[in-house]
Parts: structure tokens; sequence; C-alpha cells
């Protein structure tokens, strides 16, 4: 709806502090054109695109990003083509890809390999999860926890340059030894500022939570009601931990047999296999009303699937820095991770600007209207993402995950006004007939909320400050938006100041039950006003 890049004075600001002009003076279309160019050359120097193609491909590309209508996430926007100390790694978020190994002591024995893939990511503006299960005590869950803050405190304090926070996410199963520990991290103010953390629910965990019953783990009798009473508590202080239900993100695994996930983005939006790594891209829906008000579906399209393939060319580009990085200083890390991307190449096509929309079309946020509309949007990203990965797989080549029929199964997905049944069945087909996809995941909705600042919205489907919307309302927006994602759709559910832990449990168990409104829910995140 806009003409122009929302280049203000804020944007400017925004995009110095992450390192995205690479000094003051630098004008933020000059810093847009070297990302543009660089993913144009990846296009003729990987993929044998001739001249016509690539000056299509560039022209298209800088079109659509200098209009507003898309971007990257901001670690590409500041690595992208600078080569000398980034060397172009574009990936947002990563699975961390050293497992800590620790005494039964507590004494973390790696600490050398985990400093060198700690700055490696940090350096180059990448957020990252761990998973802690099965750690010998709570004083070695609190020892990994803290020497990674310590880490990431000093590495702050030494900075010279603006950048991106350090972003982290640690997952424990809730049936693990040492949950409670886990779950109590966060307790105390100010106490592991760096990290997110959240707790994993399986299937079981959450059925002896509602029915009252211990979970038999081994030989452990696992009392999930009082490890339930222990989070209502400290998200009631602190608005942590999280909940995410990896069973869900699992079943949605296209690598399952052969690549399970690990962990997943800080934001808890895309699942990550071991030492993987997603590129996010996001799509600016505000750009996408017309005058007469009315979602222009056939440009949105035409933007996903531009997107998707500069997205691939993102990957390309991390996979050769991570060889040559590798082939130079033979860290075991970064061929881990140059292979598992290699294998996976997941993708993030996400959205941001819902609640700008839903104003420019007179919908009221939360209502029904509003539901169906981000629905109809998100199963047009999540349709055509597809759509463009399977052709690309076509032309590069697959990536070497095989499970797509349950990934692209018909039946998790509903008719909407632009992608209709028949469309999710002759993608289904194609599956069984042997396409498979460039990109394990193409579609999740992440915050984004740099993206969205930037360029002047609300992140995702979230409400803005002026929305009047329930919680009930917003998880039932969130699931219809999530029916359509590869992995979660980031959101957090706000309680007054004076709500007390009873209304933290009824919230959190009417998430676990999980009813006909959120059978697609995969994480929530629980925050009461003036908690931290």
């Amino acid at each position: 709806m806009r003409s122009r890049y929302p280049f203000e004075q804020i944007t400017r600001h925004i995009l110095r502090d992450r390192g995205i002009l690479e000094h003051p003076d630098q004008s933020p279309h000059a810093a847009i054109d070297r990302v543009i160019d660089h993913l144009t050359w990846a296009s003729a120097t990987y993929f044998g695109a001739d001249t016509t193609e690539v000056t299509a491909f560039r022209k298209q590309l800088k079109r659509i990003m200098k209009s507003g209508e898309v971007t990257l996430g901001s670690p590409a926007l500041a690595n992208g083509g600078k080569h000398e100390n980034a060397l172009d790694i574009y990936f947002s978020a990563a699975a961390f890809p050293v497992k800590v190994q620790v005494s039964p002591y507590g004494r973390i024995e790696n600490t050398g390999e985990i400093k060198l893939a700690f700055e490696f990511l940090v350096s180059r503006n990448a957020g990252f999860g761990l998973r802690l299960d099965g750690l010998p005590s709570p004083k070695a869950v609190l020892a990994v926890l803290g020497y990674f803050d310590r880490l990431a405190s000093r590495f702050e304090e030494s900075r010279q340059a603006d950048g991106r926070p350090i972003s982290m996410i640690a997952i424990m199963d809730a049936a693990d030894k040492n949950i409670v520990s886990f779950i109590k991290a966060k307790d105390t103010p100010g106490k592991l500022s760096h990290f997110n953390l959240s707790v994993a629910i399986s299937e079981a965990f959450r059925q002896a939570v509602l029915c009252f019953k211990h979970l038999q783990v081994g030989n452990r009798a696992v009392d999930a009601v009082k490890i339930f009473d222990h989070l209502v508590a400290s998200i009631h202080l602190g608005g942590e931990p999280g909940i995410v239900f990896l069973d869900e993100f699992e079943r949605l695994n296209p690598g399952s047999n052969s690549q399970p996930l690990y962990t997943t983005a800080p934001c808890i939006d895309i699942g990550l296999a071991f030492a993987e790594a997603a590129t996010f891209g996001t799509i600016n829906l505000v750009e996408f009303v017309t005058f007469a008000g009315r979602i222009d579906y056939d440009g949105l399209a035409e933007a996903i699937s531009l997107l998707v393939t500069t997205l691939d060319n993102a990957v390309e580009l991390s996979i050769q820095s991570l060889d040559e990085l590798y082939r130079i200083e033979k860290h075991a890390f970064l061929k881990q991770m140059a292979d598992t991307i290699r294998r996976r190449r997941s993708i993030s096509v996400g959205a941001c600007g819902f609640s700008e929309v839903c104003s420019l079309l007179r919908i009221r946020m939360g209502s029904e209207d509003s539901r169906e509309l981000a629905g109809d949007l998100a199963a047009i990203i999540s349709y055509q993402s597809k759509l463009a990965s399977l052709r690309l797989g076509k032309l590069r080549g697959a990536c070497d995950c095989r499970e797509f029929a349950k990934t692209l199964n018909r039946h998790r997905f509903s008719t909407t006004k632009y992608v209709t049944y028949a469309d999710w069945l002759a993608l289904e087909q194609q599956v069984s007939m042997g396409a498979i996809p460039r990109n394990a995941t193409t579609c999740t909705f992440p915050p984004n909320s740099i993206t969205s600042l930037w360029l002047g919205v609300t992140p995702n489907f979230q409400p803005s400050k002026d929305d009047s919307v329930t919680n009930e309302e917003y998880l039932r927006l969130l699931s219809a938006v999530s029916r359509y994602s590869d992995g979660a759709v980031s959101g957090t559910l706000i309680l007054d100041e004076d709500d007390s832990p009873l209304a933290v449990a009824r919230l959190l168990r009417s998430s676990l039950q999980r009813g006909a409104f959120m059978e697609h829910l995969r994480a929530i995140s629980i925050y009461r006003l003036g908690s931290r």
C-alpha cells in the first residue's frame, strides 16, 4: 500500500545498531543493495542462471525489498555481501553445534570447543538453542546455563561494533530428573538474562497433568501435577519458562527418521535438528492491501515465490562459507553445520503487519473475521512457499528429507478463500509421485520484532497496543495460523499485574487441554504485566 521502503530516522538507528550499515554514513539503500547484489551473484555462480535470468531476478528482488514488501532477517542483512569478517553467513538461528559434556560434579569438560562455537555464532548475529536433558545433577544444569550466560555477557562487553543482542534458548523435557531446578533457574530477577527457557511437554506428560496422574519414566514415577505447579509459580513470578510441544514439531518433521529435532530457535518458532541452522525472511502484509480495501493475493503469491528462491540462495551462500571456514580452521562443528544445513536447507517465510491489515480492512483484531483472514494469509504463505520449494527441488535438487507426505498431508489443512482442498491434494500427489521440496521447512511465523519495527508495523500476527483482544481470542487466532506453519507461531498471552497464580494455572491448563480451537498449538508463552 506504500510505495517506498520506510527508511525514517528510527529505521536508520535500528539498521546501524544491528550492524547492517557498514559505517554511520552509509545509506540504508546502499546496505540493501549490497545484500541484493550478493544474493543475485549466487544465482549465477551456484545455480547456473544465465544473464537474462540474473538480471530479471535482481530487478524483482530489488523491487520487493526496496518497496518494503519483503525483507530478510537482520543477521542476513548484517552479514550478507561483507565477505571479510562474516564470510556471508545468512542464517538467523541455529541449534548449538556442540553437545555440552558435564562431569557428575557439574564441571563442563569441553569449554574450549563450546567457546569456539559460541563465538562463531554470536559474532555473526545468530541466535541458538540448547537442549539440556540428561545432565547428571541440578548443579550441572545451573552450571551450564551460568557458563553460557557469562560467555554472552563477556562477549557483549568486548564487542566493539554494533550488533544483534545475544539470543539463546535452553529447553528441557518436563519429565527430566532435573526439571524443577531448570524451571526455577530464572526466579531470581536479572539472573540468566540472555536466556529464554522453555519446557518441552510430551503427549504423555500432557495427559498425566490433565488426568492428575504420575508419569512412569524408566524406573521413576514423575509427579506431573507437582511439576505443573512449579511451572505456574515461576511463570507468575517472571514470565518463564515457556511451553513447547515438541511432539507436535516432530510430527511435521520430514526428516524425523534420520534427523530428529533437537531444539528450537530462540523464539520457539522453528524446530531444528542438531547443528542445523535456518534462514529467515518476512512478508510485510500491509504492502499487499490495495487502495480498494482488498488483499492482492496474486502479488502476495509472487513475492512469496521470489522470497523462497532468495532464501535458498542465502542458504547456499552459508553452506559455501562454512565449507571454506572448515577448510581453513578445521573445527569439527563447522563441518557438521555445513552437512546438516546441506541436507535440510530449512528456510522460514514469515509475516508481519497483520494488525494493520485488520485495521485497513475494518476488521476487529480477535474477531471471527480476523481469524478467517489470518488463516487465509497463513495458508497462502504456506502453500506458495511449498509450491516454490517443490519447483526448486526439481531445478536445483531436493533436500535430503524423504517424509514429506506427512508434512503435506491434505488433512492437516482446510480450504480458504485463496487455497482450496484441491490445491493441497495436488501438492500431496506430487510428493506421492516422488517430488521432493528443496527445503525441509518453508513457513514459520517468528516474532520478527526488529524487522517489523524498521518496517513500521506490528510483529507477525500479534495485536497492537490499541487492539482489544482477549487471551482466548488470541489463542484461537494463533491456532488458525499455526495450522499452516511448519513450526509454531510466536505469541505471548498477557495477564494483568494483579492476576493470581490461579489465573496462570487456568490459562496454562486450557492450553494443555487444546480443544477444538487449539489443536494445532505447538508453543505458548504467558507473561503477567509487571512480573519482570
